[in-house]
C-alpha cells in the first residue's frame, strides 16, 4: 500500500542523495513515509514543497541520531543486550 502518494518519488530520490547503503536507504525513506503519515499528508493531491522538505529534514535527524550511536542496530540478541546493559548501569 502506498501511503505517500504523489510524495513517493521524491522520497525515494531523496534517500538515494542522503545515503549510498541501501539497508539505510530504506529506513531513511521510512522515516520520510512516517512524517507524511504522521502529518496528515497521505491524502494530498497536491505537491507541497514545505511537506517534503520538513519529511527530508526528519531523515536527516535520523541519520544524525544513527551515526551518533543514539540509534541502536544489529541483530536482536545485540539490541536486547544494549538495553538491558543500560537499564543495569
Amino acid at each position: 500500500m502506498n501511503y505517500t502518494g504523489i510524495y513517493e518519488p521524491y522520497i525515494k530520490k531523496l534517500s538515494a542523495c542522503l545515503t549510498r547503503d541501501t539497508a539505510m536507504r530504506e529506513d531513511v525513506a521510512q522515516e520520510m513515509r512516517l512524517e507524511l503519515i504522521k502529518s496528515g499528508h497521505t491524502e494530498d493531491t497536491e505537491f507541497q514543497a514545505s511537506v517534503l522538505w520538513i519529511a527530508k529534514n526528519r531523515a536527516i535527524d535520523y541519520l544524525r541520531k544513527f551515526f551518533k550511536g543514539q540509534i541502536p542496530f544489529g541483530s536482536m540478541e545485540d539490541i536486547d543486550n544494549l538495553i538491558y546493559k543500560h537499564k543495569e548501569e
